[in-house]
């Protein structure tokens, strides 16, 4: 097969969310055969650059599309895990992955496990390509989604947010957005307790919970009360639960907005297109409302989108210098808690579960945190509510974000409530 591979480069809006790979399993499925999810891997990267696959690492500034010559390397991007292996499907792959392969599989008896780098692509189009495989593997055409895809979706969006709409850069100059208020007084950061920047490996701890997305309806009911979406309510439960949990939160958070919210109608992006605002989460005489308030006026003046666009012309004239693994800094004494939530994940009906929603697992995590952050991310699909916790095991007790994670699921109207 000839190659026709090209050089594509890393856009400056994927460099914001380097660093860390997303992490997904699914089980128990009628998993096919392995070479019919190769094929189908191979027919969705010869459809183009905009489904996100097809791709090597060619070097620091440059990805390398190869399309359907990525044929070559279907054996290491979907692989079977070795019978003599015990652990899951999941973990080998996070420790068997090939450096210069953005998306990779791995097999095990009837587990799906994903590796996908936070460079090439968001949770979005994440939590969507291995049900698209697996549809194609049964003989399903590309989805139609990948279609209306733009390369260029930072000048379409910001042309559609403030060129169309000048009266959003007059709201944007007007919301100046919620200001940090001082930590309170407590423990200082040690400066000779220090903790390795980036995870060497093994450092990174994740737990999953599942309930009935019946027994969160009093989640969405107080949030409505406070005039609050459910990601939104679902910062404050995590930060709650955190505090109540024993440790110490900052007082912002940070919640994962989608930017596509910006792109004219119709039009979309397969790649990274999210972005994370700080938002207050608990201070002297907070009130849920002032979460509200302030998310509200960021996106409805564009803020996120500005930000991120001023972010890029920043590093574009001053590059960052990247970390290392020698970089170190002093370990966090409080967290600071990030939610993101892909919503209601109706996608995974079409994989060929082999039990009811109860029974299933499906779960997603990131591999490499920052020190200070707790990440949560919350999903629903067959009727199941969902959250993975990502945390640093070297900087915050296992034991007590675990506490954390089970007041969520135990009483969280009432941890909720603690909080007023």
């Amino acid at each position: 097969m000839a190659d026709g591979s090209r050089l594509v480069p890393i856009a400056g809006i994927d460099r914001l969310l380097g660093g860390s790979i997303i992490r997904q399993s699914f089980s128990p499925l009628d998993l096919p055969p392995p070479e019919a999810l190769r094929e189908a891997f191979v027919r969705l990267a010869a459809h183009g650059p905009q489904t996100r696959v097809g791709f090597e690492r060619a070097d620091a500034d440059h990805w390398r599309y190869r399309g359907a010559a990525i044929a070559d390397r279907a054996d290491e991007v979907v692989r079977v895990v070795p019978d003599d292996v015990t652990e899951s499907a999941q973990d080998w792959l996070v420790a068997h992955l090939v450096p210069d392969l953005p998306v990779q599989f791995a097999l095990k008896d009837d587990e799906l496990a994903t590796a996908m780098d936070h460079v090439l692509l968001d949770a979005p189009l994440a939590s969507s390509l291995p049900a698209i495989v697996l549809m194609m593997a049964a003989g399903a055409p590309v989805p139609a989604m990948f279609d209306g895809v733009t390369d260029r979706p930072l000048s379409k969006a910001l042309w559609n947010t403030f060129g169309r709409h000048p009266r959003n850069a007059i709201a944007l100059v007007r919301d100046r957005g919620g200001v940090p208020g001082p930590p309170p007084a407590g423990e200082a950061p040690r400066e000779d307790d220090r903790l390795p920047l980036i995870d060497p490996g093994g450092l990174t701890r994740r737990l999953h919970r599942d309930c009935d997305v019946a027994e969160m309806a009093g989640v969405r009911a107080w949030g409505a009360k406070h005039g609050l979406g459910i990601s939104p309510t679902m910062l404050l439960l995590a930060a709650a639960a955190t505090e109540q949990a024993g440790l110490p939160i900052e007082p912002q958070g940070d919640l994962v907005v989608d930017l596509r919210r910006y792109l004219p109608k119709g039009v979309t992006t397969g790649g990274n297109f999210i972005t994370g605002v700080s938002v207050p989460v608990w201070s002297e005489g907070f009130e849920p409302e002032m979460l509200g308030e302030s998310l509200d006026a960021m996106l409805s003046s564009g803020r996120p989108l500005a930000a991120v666009a001023a972010r890029l012309l920043r590093t574009k004239r001053r590059p960052p210098v990247p970390p290392t693994t020698a970089d170190t800094v002093p370990r966090p004494v409080r967290a600071r808690v990030s939610v993101s939530n892909p919503g209601v994940l109706k996608i995974y009906e079409s994989m060929p579960w082999t039990v009811p929603g109860a029974e299933r697992r499906a779960v997603h995590g990131t591999e490499g945190i920052a020190p200070n952050t707790i990440g949560w991310i919350s999903s629903t699909d067959a009727g199941r509510f969902r959250i993975s916790v990502s945390y640093r095991g070297d900087a915050f007790d296992p034991a007590q974000v675990e506490r954390a994670a089970d007041l969520v699921f135990t009483d969280p109207v009432a941890v909720l409530d603690a909080m007023l």
